[in-house]
């Protein structure tokens, strides 16, 4: 009876351990891409999550035409400028968007910590 119950409890820990990992990875790195039809193009939105002191993904690339979000995740205020666009402070929780409607590469960096650089290349 002691066996069944130790068992029990392995098996328990091991299903939580397995739920907790599927709950981390796709709430921290599933970063979804959806597209619908304007008219008669058609639109991709993409994200990008600013956690760490950090752009994730750093570089990304979409199509003419494609919004791109960006969602503060971290702590403290974030600022995002590039020659293209500037967002207002982001407070966590915060998300700014553009549409991409030049193809290129656009450079930006958090004016409030300019190590933190990412870059969007428009096909």
């Amino acid at each position: 009876m002691e066996n069944k119950t130790l068992l029990s409890i392995i098996i328990g820990v091991v299903i939580l351990a397995i739920l907790g990992f599927g709950i981390y990875f796709f709430t921290t790195s599933y970063q979804p891409t959806t597209k619908s039809s304007v008219g008669t193009e058609t639109v991709t939105t993409n994200s990008v999550s600013i956690k760490n002191f950090a752009f994730d993904p750093a570089d990304i690339k979409v199509a003419k035409g494609s919004t791109v979000t960006w969602t503060n995740n971290d702590a403290v205020n974030h600022e995002l400028k590039s020659d293209q666009f500037q967002s207002q402070s982001l407070n966590p929780g915060d998300q700014f968007t553009f549409t991409f409607v030049n193809t290129g590469k656009v450079s930006y960096h958090c004016s409030i910590h300019p190590s933190m650089t990412g870059s969007v290349t428009v096909e």
